[in-house]
């Protein structure tokens, strides 16, 4: 062989040596970057967290002050005559001023306004104010229970009103003597039997003057009579 083919002959299995070395680089190249691909596929899973923020909804309350209602002038700002006298009841109640409830234009509106305040104070005065005579009494029937107050209901005008307040009362502080201010006796039996159901003591029927009611507590309480 000259030495001319024997150079190509070289020449030829150098390159083909060439392109082996750099085909088996680039796949070795190809592989780890696959490699490297996959392990940062991983750890981005891995290391990936997802933020739950909680769900936590505004709420504005509005608060009324006492201070507001402190004077009747904020009533002034109303538009409607209606309105004007809701705010003046509440003026009249927040500070207990019973002669706001007489700046009152709505009959309505000024006896509740009224009887709201009588029952607040504990103070039958108050009721004094009312004209109509049988809410009057009403004022003062509401004020001696929710007081409870025995003398508010002598106020009441008509008897039945008065026992009523009376029987009432009695059953609410659970005192026998006060029925025997009630000056209607069937009803005064009765609340002598009542108050002995209570406070479950059969001496209180030797008030009773009704000999079947009298009879009847005894019978009910005897276990509880000395």
């Amino acid at each position: 062989m000259s030495f001319k083919c024997r150079y190509l002959a070289l020449f030829i299995s150098i390159a083909l040596v060439i392109f082996f070395l750099s085909c088996i680089v680039e796949h070795q190249y190809d592989a780890n970057e696959n490699i490297t691909n996959f392990t940062d596929f991983n750890f981005t899973v891995n290391t990936t967290t997802s933020t739950i923020f909680e769900y936590k909804p505004i709420t504005t309350t509005t608060k009324t002050t006492i201070s507001y209602f402190s004077s009747i002038k904020v009533c002034d700002e109303a538009e409607y005559p209606s309105k004007k006298d809701i705010c003046l009841k509440q003026v009249a109640i927040l500070n207990k001023n019973p002669n706001v409830c007489g700046r009152i234009k709505g009959d309505n509106i000024k006896i509740d306004c009224i009887m709201t305040l009588a029952i607040i104070v504990g103070d039958k005065r108050v009721c004094d104010k009312i004209k109509d005579r049988k809410k009057r009494d009403s004022c003062y029937f509401n004020v001696a229970t929710k007081s409870q107050r025995e003398d508010v209901c002598k106020a009441l005008g008509k008897i039945q009103d008065r026992d009523e307040c009376y029987y009432r009362l009695a059953k609410d502080i659970k005192e026998g003597n006060i029925c025997g201010k009630i000056r209607t006796s069937i009803m005064r039996d009765n609340c002598y039997f009542e108050i002995a159901r209570i406070i479950k003591n059969g001496n209180i029927c030797y008030e009773i003057m009704s000999t079947d009611i009298r009879s009847e507590c005894f019978l009910e309480l005897k276990n509880y009579t000395l």
